[in-house]
């Protein structure tokens, strides 16, 4: 038979089967059989065994203390972990009562320390809405925030947008095929197809109907929806925070960044770790953790609708306008903190004392913030309903003290005078000593017996001691307790009392405090809707003063935003590049309308990709709202960047950097619509010269004739400039150089024309090759020159075609032809007498 605490395990451990179980044992949370073996290998820590009653089982722990950056690092493995705490007393045979407090997957995390604060953490549901189909069903839930969206799309625009929320794990039915990259958590299919999902969600978010959310009855929303938060119930139970409702997201109104657009652009990533900045970097000057999380995702997809990109730059620009203004608002959201997460979090039951603090502080700056904002007018649907919450904060005023512990269980959270009963439990614990003293000069009074006094030993509590001299003058409510050898002790009735109240007065002052935590705590659940309507107002709010603020810094203009298919912009710097270079940034212009391709040629290092990358990434800036690096910039608004610069090897799934850079160029020419911005950097430098001439020579045909997309195509190739004048809409570009005493300068500004030198000696010059090998290039390329011949444009013929002077003779006998009287001998003698006339 199993040993009790062996017994206690295994009863707590059939009921999460999925996760890790986190054991509590003193100081440390243990883990036995095969969850130690896991932990062991992913958290690199001692695998060791332990007897417990007849057996010896594998065991492995961690510290309380530092479980948070154990537990991080499961999840980051994917792993599901159960925390399992010691509550109450000891049972039978000194055994502790444990209880699995909280269940953590990767997608529900709440605690602070494992939280990135201007960055998501959600999970999500992935639903399919038919067998084998490109469309998808899909729910993403934020438990950090309450935040609750459903979409539909295609796979690869959900797996954008799940990538946008920073999605984490995500529940798919068991039999399908999940997108990679993520932590999948397979459900029963029923989960995704019950009866009554509807129902249910109506429950959970305490409504009669979901046509309010925008979902209408038998929606395909209600699928994944339902699915998610059935699990969310199953793995959070009470601990799940309120959700905020449904949000219907229309995909149609964002643009769509792909991760390689992301990473090539390098909008809130680093392609190289610790070198260089983001955009995002560059454009966050935000001041609460809310509004960076709006930055982020507004940054991985932009409006496509101009009403909310006007609105927002309306606002940027009342900013820009008024600096003092900017100024305080910058101090008063400084002061807010992450109001968001903070009240999520207490709405959970996971919040201290000092997070009621925080919350009560965050909402004494609204009634300012409105108060400075409400003469602009850009404002006023922010401004004009923002709710303070004002009871709420007054109450949590009132009730906590100005610096309470981190603890509950260390008491003295509550104020004085907010509750008489928990100021008498404060009182006799703090004046015990002056009640026991008061009770022994009554009792002297009373009994006449001078010498009496009140004691206390360990053993029997309270006492009044009384000598044997003066035992004939005690009363008789005095009970008997002690004889010693010359005195006696005595117990009554109010002493007793005293005694009782004195012994629990710090547990049931505790026991009061955690009641009016408790009050606070269902109050801030109460309003978690008002709190996150709020919450999203002042990210706004912050994200436009960020804005505003990088603006004035970095002299920035407002851009005009309009539907014409055009792109403007006169003198456009980098964002990013021209942060941290010393030297002044040379600024270009561009003007796209008819003209929709522009071959950009020019050496290595004189800055085509940075001509490229600054384009895509104004456009990107001005689609979020934002003022833009230029003089001048009048952007009609793309549906989508695409961006094909630099090699990305994939050698690790056997994916050459040429296969890479032609999934990339195929994706662009598959996906790109008239509407779309695409920049394409070196195409076909992967392969043989002449192979990757003629790809790059096709895609730009494509891009001409098929697509019609704004395209800036950066390119070593001379022999494509041909193509302007032989195709519609082709301009050529160069980047200025200046040969200067045997060198070269790059001039780094773009004019009309094409290169006539690669310059790419030049180039290995300053890289540092060895003279003997610059001079052997020179004396190579001058033989190689001599021997090629220019190429250009030649239109594609077809003996089908009308010539221009008419028929050919071809064309003529075939049109002549009756198919329906010819004979399959006839067909074939006529294809032979063709054959032969072409042979001569």
């Amino acid at each position: 038979m199993a040993p009790p605490l062996l017994k206690q395990y295994q009863e707590i451990k059939r009921q999460y089967r999925e996760e890790l179980l986190l054991f509590r044992m003193g100081d440390f949370y243990e883990l036995f059989f095969d969850d130690a073996k896991i932990a062991a290998e992913a958290l690199g820590i001692a695998l060791t065994s332990k007897p417990i009653g007849k057996e010896r089982i594998p065991l492995a722990g961690i510290p309380v203390k530092a479980a948070d950056g154990y537990i991080s690092r499961l999840l980051e493995r994917g792993y599901k972990v159960a925390i399992c705490e010691q509550i109450g007393t000891a049972q039978g045979r000194g055994l502790m009562e444990r209880q699995v407090v909280e269940v953590i997957t990767p997608g529900t995390v709440l605690l602070p320390s494992l939280l990135e604060d201007k960055k998501r953490s959600s999970i999500g549901a992935w639903c399919p809405l038919r067998a084998g189909g490109e469309e998808v069903a899909c729910a993403i839930c934020d438990i950090t925030t309450g935040d609750f969206v459903v979409f539909k799309g295609s796979r690869e625009r959900a797996v954008g947008e799940f990538n946008r929320w920073s999605v984490k794990e995500i529940v798919v039915p068991e039999q399908e095929e999940a997108p990679p990259g993520f932590n999948v958590t397979r459900i029963p299919s029923s989960y995704f197809d019950a009866w009554d999902r509807e129902e249910y969600l109506m429950e959970i978010f305490g409504v009669s109907t979901l046509q309010g959310f925008g979902v209408e009855r038998d929606s395909e929303y209600s699928y994944p929806a339902y699915a998610l938060l059935r699990y969310l119930k199953e793995k959070k139970g009470n601990t799940l925070p309120p959700l905020s409702g449904i949000q219907v997201i229309n995909l149609g109104d964002r643009m769509f960044l792909d991760l390689q657009t992301l990473r090539n652009l390098e909008i809130t990533e680093r392609i190289r770790p610790g070198e260089g900045m983001t955009l995002f970097e560059i454009l966050d000057d935000t001041k609460t953790p809310m509004g960076g999380r709006l930055l982020r995702q507004e940054l991985e997809s932009p409006y496509t609708v101009i009403r909310p990109i006007v609105e927002r730059l309306s606002r940027v620009n009342d900013l820009v306008q008024q600096p003092m203004k900017l100024e305080a608002l910058k101090s008063l959201l400084a002061g807010i903190g992450d109001l968001e997460r903070i009240s999520t979090r207490v709405a959970a039951g996971k919040g201290n004392p000092r997070d009621f603090l925080r919350i009560g502080e965050g909402l004494q700056k609204i009634p300012p913030i409105v108060s400075l904002l409400k003469s602009l007018d850009s404002f006023q649907d922010l401004v004009s309903e923002l709710d303070d919450l004002g009871e709420l904060r007054d109450e949590i005023q009132r009730t906590i003290v100005e610096d309470p512990p981190a603890s509950i269980n260390e008491g003295g959270v509550i104020r004085d005078g907010v509750d008489p009963e928990l100021d008498e439990y404060r009182s006799l614990a703090r004046n015990s000593k002056a009640r026991l003293l008061q009770i022994e000069r009554k009792e002297r009074a009373r009994t006449g017996i001078a010498s009496l006094k009140v004691g206390y030993n360990s053993v029997f509590g309270y006492y009044i001691e009384v000598t044997k001299p003066n035992l004939k003058f005690v009363p008789p409510d005095y009970i008997r307790k002690q004889t010693l050898s010359n005195a006696e002790r005595f117990i009554t009735e109010e002493l007793k009392e005293l005694e009782r109240r004195i012994l629990s007065a710090e547990e049931m002052a505790l026991v009061k405090e955690k009641e009016h935590l408790e009050r606070l705590r269902e109050i801030v659940r109460i309003n978690a809707k008002r709190m996150h309507a709020l919450c999203m107002k002042l990210a706004e709010i912050d994200l436009a003063q960020s804005l505003a603020s990088v603006a004035v810094r970095r002299k920035y203009v407002k851009p005009e935003i309009v539907e014409d298919d055009v792109l403007e912009i006169e003198e456009g710097r980098h964002p990013v590049v021209e942060a941290f270079i010393d030297e002044p940034f040379v600024p270009n212009d561009i003007s796209m309308g008819e003209d929709r391709i522009f071959i950009l040629t020019g050496p290595n290092m004189s800055g085509k990709s940075t001509y490229l990358r600054q384009i895509a990434l104004i456009v990107i800036m001005a689609q979020i709202g934002s003022f833009v690096p230029a003089r001048r910039a009048k952007i009609g608004v793309v549906d989508r960047v695409f961006s094909r610069i630099g090699a990305s090897d994939d050698l690790a799934r056997g994916v050459s950097t040429f296969m890479a850079e032609m999934i990339e160029t195929a994706q662009i020419l598959n996906q790109a619509t008239r509407r779309s911005l695409v920049i394409l950097d070196e195409v076909g430098r992967g392969t043989s010269t002449f192979d990757g001439m003629a790809i790059a020579w096709a895609v730009l045909e494509y891009l001409a004739k098929k697509i019609r997309a704004k395209t800036i195509f950066a390119t070593h190739y001379q022999e494509l400039s041909s193509l302007e004048g032989a195709l519609e809409g082709i301009r050529n570009f160069t980047i200025m150089v200046k040969e200067w005493g045997g060198g070269v300068v790059f001039l780094r500004k773009v004019v009309r024309g094409t290169s006539d030198k690669s310059y790419g000696i030049h180039v290995a010059k300053l890289a540092g090759l060895p003279a003997k090998v610059i001079k052997r290039a020179k004396e190579v390329l001058k033989e190689v020159e001599s021997r090629s011949r220019p190429v250009r444009y030649v239109k594609q013929l077809s003996f089908f075609e009308k010539s221009e002077g008419g028929d050919s003779d071809l064309r003529k006998r075939i049109v002549s032809l009756n198919l329906d009287e010819m004979t399959p001998k006839e067909a074939l003698d006529f294809l032979y007498k063709l054959k032969e006339a072409l042979e001569r």
